[in-house]
């Protein structure tokens, strides 16, 4: 009887539809808004489908549910600024084929092929912001970890992966005399004229913080509370999943976690040319959505059963506040 609330969204085959027809809707006002945003809505279809497919593929939840990708498709909802901005997207594109690729050398140490190509979509998302790399070290702690599959060969084929990008790109570079990308990727690898101006004069960083939007602040944490949450939770019901299922989930958590260390460094420095919260988030989003999808899937009693739907009601009115301010902002600017 407890469960019967959750049992009946998780496992419901209406759910998904649900929640796309809800995004579909909200992607309707941003484009009507502003018809630029194409890119981006064809990344957010296609890193839906990544989200299906890395579930499917292995099998995170042990009973047929949906609610991984409904619970990407709410958060992304839920933090819609995310969505406006198309190096964004593809950054998390790049994140979710990482992991996709990475999970299938579970246990393989011969599997230099799919290493290869993780860490050359990592190698990709750096081009769009170059801090993605600190992700490399954890990657490799992960796969050693969790998935026992790290080795000189998968060592030396994720730095074959993570270069192969700017190989290809120096060439043309060369060619056309174009440095910028390359440039753009030492630059972002560097900390900048006025994030060493902050560490000298601290009180910088306060008036950078009150510069967030309170919207914005409250969803991102949101996000993370979701994500704290979703950690507890499969940390104490961990038992009910076979072993291969664990070790991914612990390896989600492992990069959730750092994303969130990095993220609150990130949010008390002036990164003012590079919107580095917004990247961290978008990773933090695809952590936290199989976390909190076991959550919703597998709670058990009367209060995480409350909590559900507080946090189904909290994002409801963040997704529908945010886009009701978006919707004043252009018709104030577009009269």
């Amino acid at each position: 009887m407890r469960r019967r609330f959750q049992n009946r969204i998780a496992s419901s085959r209406l759910s998904l539809p649900f929640m796309i027809c809800l995004a579909a809707v909200a992607w309707t006002v941003r484009i009507v808004g502003d018809t630029t945003l194409w890119p981006s809505l064809v990344l957010f279809a296609l890193n839906t489908g990544l989200m299906i497919e890395l579930n499917n593929r292995n099998v995170l939840m042990r009973q047929y549910s949906r609610m991984m990708s409904c619970s990407y498709i709410a958060m992304m909802t839920m933090c819609g600024w995310l969505l406006d901005d198309a190096r964004v997207m593809f950054l998390q594109m790049c994140i979710i084929a990482a992991f996709t690729l990475l999970f299938r050398s579970y246990q393989r140490r011969d599997a230099m092929g799919h290493c290869f190509w993780a860490y050359l979509f990592i190698g990709l998302a750096a081009f769009v912001w170059p801090p993605v790399l600190l992700l490399v070290p954890l990657f490799w702690i992960g796969e050693a970890a969790y998935l026992m599959s790290f080795g000189f060969k998968a060592f030396f084929a994720s730095i074959l992966g993570v270069l192969t990008p700017v190989w290809v790109m120096l060439p043309v570079a060369l060619f056309t005399g174009q440095y910028d990308h390359l440039l753009a990727i030492i630059d972002g690898l560097t900390p900048s004229a006025t994030v060493l101006a902050a560490f000298s004069n601290p009180a910088t960083l306060l008036s950078y913080i009150d510069d967030k939007s309170p919207l914005r602040v409250l969803s991102a944490s949101v996000v993370v509370v979701l994500l704290i949450t979703g950690t507890v939770h499969y940390i104490r019901n961990s038992f009910t999943d076979k072993i291969h299922v664990r070790m991914l989930y612990q390896f989600f958590m492992l990069i959730g976690q750092a994303l969130v260390v990095i993220l609150a460094a990130f949010l008390f420095l002036p990164f003012v040319d590079i919107p580095a919260a917004d990247y961290i988030l978008a990773g933090i989003i695809v952590c936290a959505s199989p976390l909190i999808a076991h959550y919703i899937t597998f709670t058990e009693t009367r209060v995480t059963n409350i909590s559900v739907m507080v946090f189904m009601a909290i994002i409801a009115v963040l997704a529908m506040s945010h886009h009701a301010h978006g919707m004043v902002s252009l018709l104030t600017h577009n009269p």
